[in-house]
């Protein structure tokens, strides 16, 4: 038998586990009560040994089932209900919780299961759908702070070395390549967010780490294909004899750079192959 009694249980007071009580979602006289506390949905069982023995027995084929929603659950019941939607979200998902339970205490086991199965769906598509985003807003993240590494590097390079080795215009002309590598790389993972396996929104240093390797590939692959078109060791055209031109410079040649750029930011394999080849 429970310390408490099934009467015992009612909003702020607490459970036998020193949990409070916050809601209290039904309740039949002595048999049952279920209730929320901070953690997860609880149930008092019946203050009758024997009846009690057999609500277990009916709530043991959900046990997994509940593990399950409450492990996803847990990261958006501890978010403060002030500064997040999350734990709103969470006492929502908690209320459709109680009422399976609610049915697999009045026998109705296969409803029950039933209910926790869609939860658990919409769960997973609510943890899917926020963690697309979250990847989304990290990418751009990355991309800002990729954007201002290559801008380092180049003030950097262009303090030490000036004009010795790389005059100013292909250094810029460089640059604007690796910009559109980035942009690239962005568009990119903007393109395939849907095909990701993303199923997790709290594992948010996994997405910066992830679009942060991304965006700096195509950066530095546009870097090299860059290089490569400067130096006139590969030429790219797309239905036109463009060479760059012997003083540097020449409209059609930087738009040129600037669209392969894109390109190697945006077909990861282009650059790689080309290299292998």
């Amino acid at each position: 038998m429970s310390e408490f009694c099934v009467a015992d249980i009612a909003v702020g007071k607490h459970d036998s586990n020193n949990r409070e009580v916050l809601d209290v979602y039904a309740r039949q006289s002595d048999r049952y009560a279920v209730y929320q506390t901070d953690r997860r949905v609880v149930i008092a069982y019946s203050d009758d040994p024997l009846v009690q023995k057999i609500q277990r027995r009916r709530l043991a084929g959900l046990a997994l089932q509940r593990a399950e929603i409450d492990g996803l659950l847990d990261p958006w019941r501890i978010r403060p209900a002030g500064y997040s939607r999350l734990y709103q979200t969470a006492r929502q998902f908690d209320m459709r919780v109680a009422s399976a339970l609610i049915e697999a205490l009045e026998g109705e086991t296969d409803a029950a299961r039933a209910i926790l199965d869609q939860v658990k769906a919409e769960i997973r598509g609510e943890m899917g759908s926020r963690a697309r985003l979250a990847y989304v807003i990290w990418s751009m993240v990355s991309a800002i702070a990729v954007l201002a590494l290559c801008t380092a590097v180049f003030l950097i390079a262009n303090h030490l070395l000036g004009n010795s080795l790389i005059d100013a215009a292909d250094r810029q002309l460089l640059f604007a390549g690796m910009a559109t590598g980035i942009l690239g790389a962005l568009y990119s993972i903007a393109m395939r967010i849907e095909q990701r396996n993303l199923s997790n929104d709290m594992r948010r240093l996994d997405s910066f780490t992830d679009s942060f390797v991304r965006l700096g590939l195509g950066a530095m692959g546009a870097f090299v294909l860059g290089c490569f078109l400067n130096s006139g060791a590969i030429e790219i055209n797309f239905g036109a004899d463009i060479r760059p031109p012997a003083g540097g410079g020449g409209k059609n040649f930087i738009y040129l750079v600037l669209i392969s750029g894109f390109l190697a930011g945006f077909v990861e394999r282009l650059v790689p192959d080309l290299l292998n080849s």
